[in-house]
């Protein structure tokens, strides 16, 4: 994934949708930018696919999600 845009959260809403998509889930994918940090929240039916099992999916896609909106960003927030 090239990292085109200077803004985290979109940055993150682009990764998001992008996973959502390739695993075949329909969900809309919500981002409140924060004092705190980046919250992100994938609304929809089908999100246990994106959870996984015993949340082990849904720790990957944080710890990716994190990686790629703080890419090159000096002061890093919790995503």
């Amino acid at each position: 994934m090239t990292v085109d845009t200077a803004d985290p959260a979109q940055r993150l809403r682009d990764l998001l949708q992008r996973i959502a998509g390739t695993a075949g889930v329909e969900v809309s994918v919500e981002i409140e930018d924060g004092p705190d940090g980046l919250r992100a929240e994938y609304i929809g039916d089908d999100v246990a696919l994106l959870i996984g099992r015993r949340g082990e999916t849904i720790d990957a896609i944080q710890h990716l999600a994190y990686r790629i909106a703080m890419q090159g960003v000096a002061e890093r927030r919790s995503v």
